[in-house]
């Protein structure tokens, strides 16, 4: 029966000795390599660190550099992940990422070297002649986070945890709620149904933007929501020279977002006021489809 747990042993000398598998023939017999320190942790650090330098010497990302892994990584959550997310990533990593990493060894780019660049990332904006925000800043950790956990993935190493430190959003107080409301009141826009139903539904900009006039209910006071609306890339900007970013209106990624809410019914006049068969219900002073950027500002 195969041995199993650690190999470790203490020796007579009072060293310890651990083994471990360094290579397999074309039958599969194990060749064997020991390591000795002074005590179990040692021996056991050197074990795990010579284990990590095998999978990388034979992982698919050997040679490669932090762009090459990168774009690979991309193009494999392209499926995965909202377009918006997709177009933030591809941006964080042109304009922040690239132009510190995009030749380094992606097997120089850890964790700690992560935690560090995050640091002085934007300082080195800066210099560049643009501000890093600190949405920003957490989309260039989250990339950079996911591009060393799908380089673990591929050498078969236990991906990091990724802890995002998020600023909390500040609550409207009574007071606001109430000058919003009155405003809203005598002043009727798209802008401000759609502050509305942020604040009665607890619906996102981008969910907001994608409503049809078709999604809402009047009768039983209620919104299906389905869809989410971003402003990306235009694909065919390079060959048609068109605008630079379009806006795409795009299933909900995850099904449990689909949902249907209900709104107070002292909003149904003001939806009905809107309503254009087929049209998005939120839209534009020049009544087109209206992004969850332009709206949020």
């Amino acid at each position: 029966m195969a041995r199993t747990g650690e190999n470790i042993y203490k020796r007579k000398d009072g060293r310890y000795e651990a083994r471990y598998i360094e290579s397999r023939d074309e039958n599969g017999k194990a060749t064997y390599r020991a390591v000795y320190g002074k005590n179990k942790a040692e021996v056991r650090e050197k074990v795990e660190k010579a284990k990590r330098e095998i999978a990388e010497a034979s992982s698919p990302i050997e040679g490669k550099t932090f762009k090459q892994v990168a774009e690979e990584y991309l193009a494999e959550a392209k499926g995965t992940i909202a377009s918006t997310t997709y177009d933030r990533y591809l941006d964080a990593l042109e304009r922040d990422v690239y132009p510190e990493y995009a030749s380094t060894p992606m097997i120089d780019v850890t964790e700690s070297e992560v935690n560090r660049f995050i640091k002085v990332a934007p300082d080195l904006a800066e210099k560049r002649g643009r501000s890093l925000t600190n949405s920003g800043l957490l989309v260039v950790k989250a990339v950079m986070s996911n591009v060393v956990n799908y380089a673990k993935e591929a050498t078969g190493i236990e991906k990091a945890e990724i802890v995002m430190d998020r600023t909390a959003y500040e609550e409207l107080n009574p007071r606001e709620i109430e000058m919003i409301c009155l405003k809203a009141k005598y002043n009727h826009c798209p802008e401000m149904l759609a502050a509305l139903l942020c604040l009665y539904c607890g619906m996102r900009t981008g969910e907001l933007s994608a409503i049809k006039s078709d999604d809402v209910d009047t009768t039983r006071n209620e919104i299906y929501i389905h869809e989410t609306a971003h402003r990306v890339r235009n694909p065919k900007r390079d060959e048609t020279g068109e605008k630079k970013t379009i806006i795409v209106v795009e299933e909900m990624p995850w099904k449990k977002q689909i949902r249907r809410v209900k709104y107070p019914g002292v909003l149904t006049d003001y939806i009905k006021e809107f309503q254009i068969k087929g049209r998005p219900l939120i839209r534009s002073r020049n009544d087109e489809q209206v992004d969850s950027r332009t709206l949020e500002n």
